[in-house]
């Protein structure tokens, strides 16, 4: 239990909110808090995936474990997706059969799952990606999605910076993805206008350097976000 004042905490809250990841091995998550905020031994606590921490807000976290997907999982990703988009408006509704067109084509990179009590709560996507200077790999991010109960409690966070750090693993180049900019733009995204491909639209196109300086040409998603197979 941490004890502040009611300001302090609102943002620290924040601050967690924003920058909490997921540790490598997916046992472990690391809390990130400026150093200003906290003393060097509470700024960095390691705590396991089952546990919950509290603040004196009374706002009770429990943290997801991240593990890629299991066979059993498939169901129950694309019954998590459906519902996390069923009342998005920028959504197409086919979210899910995204995800399954990609696992269908063996273009699924990378498949996680954010779990709660042995719950499947969430889910994220990692496919190729093509650079128009056929630079290699690209990765393109997305969907992502949370039960919509835990939604803005750090599970899609946690899921997109688990992702990031696997596909840096894998060298990526970088990673694309097509989304709100006030929201990915705290994972290190940036617009990208000269990068957008034919599909996508200008305003939404973001793009994230890992090993490459800069790429020349659109950058585009493989044909089963299209539904071509």
């Amino acid at each position: 239990m941490l004890s502040f004042s009611d300001s302090l905490v609102l943002s620290l809250w924040s601050s967690i909110q924003r920058t909490l990841r997921s540790h490598r091995d997916n046992k472990l998550i690391i809390w990130r808090i400026p150093k200003n905020r906290l003393s060097e031994q509470t700024r960095r606590t390691r705590v396991n995936t089952a546990s919950v921490v509290e603040l004196t807000l009374g706002v009770t976290m429990q943290l997801p474990e991240i593990r890629k997907e299991r066979s059993t999982d498939c169901g129950l990703i694309r019954a998590v997706t459906e519902v996390a988009f069923r009342e998005m408006p920028f959504s197409d509704g086919d979210e899910q059969d995204v995800i399954d067109r990609l696992r269908s084509a063996k273009v699924l990179s990378l498949s996680l799952v954010a779990v709660i009590e042995e719950k499947v709560v969430g889910h994220i996507a990692f496919s190729p990606a093509r650079a128009g200077d056929e630079s290699c790999p690209w990765f393109a991010l997305g969907p992502v999605s949370v039960l919509p109960d835990l939604q803005r409690q750090g599970v899609g966070s946690t899921l997109i910076e688990s992702g990031l750090g696997q596909i840096e693993d894998l060298g990526a180049l970088g990673c694309i993805l097509t989304g709100n900019p006030e929201y990915y733009r705290r994972f290190g995204f940036a617009l990208s206008p000269k990068n957008v491909p034919p599909n996508e639209p200008e305003e939404f196109f973001m793009l994230k350097l890992f090993k490459a300086t800069q790429v020349s040409g659109p950058i585009s998603f493989h044909k089963a976000f299209y539904g071509d197979v």
